[in-house]
């Protein structure tokens, strides 16, 4: 069973500082006032993180459009994910609470599976002076919120093998590494793992106290947060 977060509101990351810091991050849904920063922080990935991290073109115009497009499906994005799940996607940003700086963001983007249920599948980036603030943790949970609100019964995809950071963020919430899913297309003689949690049965997206063997929702997820 998985433990459970807050369930209302915007989520907060408490920041690794003295008694009575702020939180470190709000995790809210994209506006549209949003996405020049958003792709200002894939573009601004350092090739070491490119590598892991290369769900969209590096073409600032492309990446525009695929955001705006996130932000302003998300009031339709059920009904979407329901009768075209492939064109069904949700944009999530996590922001400074302090003046609403852009510090990371997270995609819910969803496919049928083969057991005719709905997956969500999901990336999440971490400004690089953002890392080890928790931040990531705050994003993956408010991903797997998304994603169970929207229908999916099963939350998961691929993983490159060598992404070590964001498999220690899928340990705490129970996530299973099914085997070898073949290689990344994007990224030549790397290889992916297939990962995947279902949603029945358990008590809602939270860090779970038992240990479960690492896994990265999907070849999206960069290696931060």
């Amino acid at each position: 069973m998985m433990g459970t977060l807050p369930s209302q509101g915007d989520r907060s990351a408490d920041g690794a500082g003295a008694v009575g810091a702020g939180p470190a991050a709000l995790v809210r849904p994209a506006r549209l006032a949003d996405v020049r920063a958003v792709v200002r922080l894939y573009m601004g990935q350092p090739d070491d993180s490119r590598k892991l991290y290369h769900p969209f073109p590096f073409e600032p115009g492309k990446l525009r459009l695929i955001f705006s497009y996130m932000t302003l499906e998300r009031p339709l994005a059920g009904l979407v994910a329901r009768l075209a799940p492939g064109w069904a996607a949700v944009l999530l940003v996590a922001v400074a609470p302090q003046d609403g700086t852009v510090l990371g963001y997270g995609t819910v983007r969803f496919e049928p599976d083969s057991r005719s249920d709905l997956r969500a599948k999901f990336g999440y980036l971490v400004g690089g002076s953002q890392r080890g603030r928790g931040i990531g943790t705050l994003i993956m949970a408010e991903m797997m919120r998304t994603g169970i609100s929207l229908g999916a019964r099963h939350l998961g995809g691929t993983v490159l093998e060598e992404n070590i950071a964001c498999q220690r963020v899928l340990a705490k919430y129970g996530f299973s590494v099914g085997g070898a899913a073949g290689p990344d297309l994007f990224a030549p003689g790397r290889s992916n793992l297939k990962v995947d949690l279902p949603v029945s049965g358990t008590a809602g997206p939270g860090p779970t106290r038992r240990g479960g063997p690492p896994g990265d929702p999907t070849a999206e997820s960069a290696a931060v947060g």
